[in-house]
């Protein structure tokens, strides 16, 4: 069912302050930048062997990711593990008794995701991705 970690996936408040600070004292650079206006969240990703670090920075909209900052402030959001099949992922780890936070997969950077709430792994939220 789990074939690697897929990203880490990091909360910010200024992605370009984020991805300078990562530069001048990593030497890392963010390959790419998105904007999921869809989740009102602006991604920014940097690659680091097989790993992506994905920094998201809420956008002014109320949303899980601003509500994070609200909670926690800035840091390690969830981990993300790389699936083959999400659908089938899903039923499994349902029959464990686990639910999920949506019933369907939602579309994500890299293809489909979803989310277990983080009271489910010792308060880590998880993500699975069904890479496209």
């Amino acid at each position: 069912m789990i074939r690697k970690v897929h990203h880490i996936a990091i909360a910010v408040r200024d992605l370009a302050k984020a991805e300078k600070t990562y530069r001048e004292t990593l030497g890392l650079e963010f390959e790419r930048v998105i904007r999921m206006p869809e989740y009102h969240v602006e991604v920014g990703f940097i690659r680091v062997g097989d790993l992506w670090l994905e920094f998201i920075s809420p956008t002014g909209e109320e949303t899980r990711f601003s509500a994070f900052f609200k909670y926690r402030g800035p840091g390690v959001h969830h981990i993300a593990y790389e699936v083959s099949d999400i659908r089938g992922s899903m039923r499994t780890i349902r029959s464990r008794g686990v639910c999920f936070d949506s019933e369907e997969p939602m579309k994500g950077a890299d293809g489909l995701v979803c989310f277990l709430p983080s009271e489910v792994l010792e308060g880590v939220l998880t993500e699975l991705v069904e890479v496209s």
